[in-house]
């Protein structure tokens, strides 16, 4: 084997153990939950959900844009937000995102919000 082979042999071996000490120090991080009462007869573990900030999104539409009931074109008008109105982002999909406003909770088209940072 020449130098760059061998060269390439160790990078790939070290990568591989920097991936393993990973892997493995996120199982270790893990707690057990209360299904198994028997830690050391393979305790079930609980993977801790991810934590997200608060995000924020402006309306961008140049008159009003209709605050829904659902996520449906046909659906309820229970509000109405502004061009500049800041909203917070509950939840957020290819076409429509909920969010709450100071009207409440409901539904709009996302191609007329842009998402950014909240403003207190």
């Amino acid at each position: 084997m020449n130098r760059i082979t061998i060269s390439i042999l160790i990078l790939l071996t070290l990568a591989s153990i920097a991936c393993l000490e990973t892997t493995i120090t996120a199982a270790t991080d893990r707690k057990p939950t209360t299904t198994n009462p028997e830690p050391d007869s393979g305790a079930v573990y609980e993977i801790p959900a991810p934590q997200t900030a608060t995000q924020c999104a402006t309306v961008t539409a140049i008159q009003s844009l209709h605050l829904r009931a659902e996520p449906n074109e046909k659906a309820r008008v229970v509000g109405y937000l502004f061009n500049g109105e800041s909203v917070t982002i509950l939840t957020n999909g290819a076409l429509w995102w909920e969010i709450s406003t100071q009207q409440g909770r409901g539904w709009s088209r996302a191609k007329y919000l842009q998402a950014g940072e909240c403003s207190e």
